[in-house]
């Protein structure tokens, strides 16, 4: 392992996040928090994650039922804006790393995964709750791909803990999705949805977007947009925000009214809004869970539309070997650029690794260690960081200058 420290002289001008939005208080009984992606993560996408597919004999041979459940932890309760990275982290992350390790329900305490070691960086001040940090799911998954999370024993709140430690860097980088795999899946047509139960059927979860209307606050009171337990649409008062959840199974059976004929088809999903919320996803289970009918997605014109299904895979049995240890400052993680370049004899130019994902305007201000494993070569003869501080107008003036 090698170690290479670097120091920014501190800013003169401090930024309180609470006066930007940060403050947990009144809020209203659900928080949501999903922002959409930016032009960035658009570009971004296009370049890194793949259309998921299948082979047309396997979308015809699906189980009329799948309800994953065996590995997914227990129903969380949100307190900010992070349902992203309870959707990315907590569920999706936590049910990969509980199979790998043959973790079944009831989850033992130490293998259930923080989401907030990940939202701490992630978050920006945007959401629809009075300007409440909130995150897109794409940053989510790029950081847990690149630095990977915490447990919750080790990281247990976002608010009031100090950074985390370099150990901490170093253990959740063991946790770390695996390179390139993030997959898109489209909405809004019948091949998506059956492609999203390939998924589903293969022993995988999604993530997904809805918009948060009343009827959605409400459910599963049946009215506008519910029937028999079933969220068909989206409501026509009341919005209040973009919202993630996370796909665990569907029933092609289920039935419902949608107000003109009988319908039926849905899809199983888990949220972060405690028990109290939602139905069970077995008789006698717990609540917090929402049956989405396939055609709220078909012909969702809403909130949420464009909006993918979003899938990852798992990094098993990884062990990083290599980490980089910066001791840096700054107000504002999301205007710092930090690479890692290397000299290689025979190559026409550096090559270049990000060693942390944009976005986030929680302060660094301690040392972090950033596994380099997958970068760090024998042929490497020598290594530089480069650090730029970008001018973000988005978020204010610049809070400081790099000497």
């Amino acid at each position: 392992m090698f170690s290479f420290t670097s120091r920014l002289l501190p800013a003169l001008l401090v930024v309180s996040l609470v006066g930007a939005g940060w403050a947990e208080t009144d809020q209203p009984p659900h928080p949501t928090g999903l922002l959409p992606p930016t032009p960035e993560d658009k570009a971004w996408l296009e370049e890194n994650a793949h259309w998921v597919t299948f082979p047309e004999k396997e979308l015809k041979d699906l189980p009329s039922r799948v309800i994953n459940l065996e590995h997914l932890p227990p129903v969380g309760n949100q307190r900010y804006g992070s349902c992203a990275s309870w959707s990315v982290v907590y569920y999706m992350k936590g049910w990969q790393e509980a199979k790998e390790h043959g973790i079944t329900r009831p989850f033992p305490e130490e293998h259930i995964l923080s989401p907030h070691f990940v939202f701490r960086w992630v978050a920006i001040p945007g959401g629809a709750l009075s300007g409440a940090a909130a995150g897109t799911r794409v940053d989510n998954f790029r950081f847990l791909e690149r630095c990977g999370t915490t447990t919750f024993e080790e990281f247990p709140e976002e608010s009031g803990l100090p950074s985390p430690s370099v150990d901490l860097w170093k253990s959740a980088a063991r946790r770390r999705s695996a390179p390139d795999s993030l997959g898109r899946i489209p909405t809004d047509t019948p091949e998506g949805l059956q492609t999203l139960k390939a998924v589903l059927a293969g022993g995988e979860l999604a993530s997904a977007a809805v918009g948060v209307w009343r009827n959605f606050d409400e459910y599963p009171r049946s009215g506008e947009g519910v029937n028999n337990r079933v969220f068909f649409a989206e409501g026509t008062s009341g919005f209040r925000d973009n919202h993630a959840v996370t796909i665990i199974g569907y029933d092609d059976d289920i039935t419902y009214h949608n107000g003109e004929e009988e319908r039926q088809g849905a899809f199983l999903a888990v949220n972060s809004w405690g028990t109290s919320w939602g139905v069970a996803a077995e008789e006698g289970g717990e609540g917090g869970y929402v049956w989405l009918a396939y055609e709220y997605f078909l012909n969702n014109e809403g909130r949420a539309k464009g909006y993918d299904f979003k899938t990852m895979e798992n990094r098993i049995g990884y062990e990083p070997e290599d980490f980089l240890v910066l001791d840096i400052f700054h107000p504002r993680k999301a205007e710092l650029s930090m690479h890692l370049l290397a000299h290689h004899p025979d190559a026409g130019s550096e090559p270049r690794y990000t060693l942390l994902p944009p976005g986030g305007l929680r302060p660094l201000d301690a040392a972090i260690a950033i596994d380099v494993t997958d970068f760090v070569t024998d042929q490497h003869e020598a290594f530089w960081v480069l650090v730029l501080d970008l001018l973000l107008p988005q978020y204010g003036p610049r809070a400081q200058s790099v000497i």
